[in-house]
């Protein structure tokens, strides 16, 4: 994953509800399954695969580890997450990027369910004292850059 998505999804999160950063998690997971992809089909770099499923399993193990069970759909998500954990397994061992595929077809409804909760969320943030970041054109006619403007002057701990 690029330095610039990195910093995308961040801001994303900063800004992101409790149903948004669960999308936001199924979109780096999908990023890292593209990644392992890429390096296994195209640059044959099984180090760089292996790291980028390693990553993916570990938003797996997130997304497992953020389920309340006092509900029943997290005791029917957390066996879906495990058998895509195991699968990302079986892609490390093979190097079987047909298997990539797969697990990305398994768990994409699961992001579409969760975009649909997203929407009727209406929850506010959960972090707080964040930076408020705007856009604007600057610097010519098609670049779009973030600007960050902190208002506050006080986004640290406050005692």
């Amino acid at each position: 994953m690029t330095k610039e998505k990195k910093s995308a999804y961040t801001l994303r999160i900063s800004q992101a509800n409790r149903s948004g950063i669960i999308v936001i998690l199924y979109e780096i997971f999908f990023t890292y399954m593209d990644d392992a992809k890429e390096a296994l089909c195209g640059k044959k770099d099984h180090d760089a695969a292996n790291e980028a499923l390693r990553n993916a399993s570990q938003v797996l193990e997130h997304l497992k580890n953020v389920l309340d069970f006092k509900y029943d759909i997290a005791k029917e998500l957390f066996p879906l997450y495990v058998f895509g954990q195991k699968e990302i397994a079986k892609v490390m061992v093979y190097a079987d990027a047909a298997r990539i595929d797969g697990i990305v077809d398994f768990l994409r409804p699961l992001q579409e369910a969760f975009v649909e909760v997203a929407k009727q969320d209406a929850s506010e943030t959960l972090m707080k004292n964040t930076e408020k970041v705007v856009a604007g054109y600057t610097y010519g006619r098609n670049d779009i850059n973030a600007m960050s403007a902190d208002i506050s002057g006080s986004r640290g701990f406050l005692a």
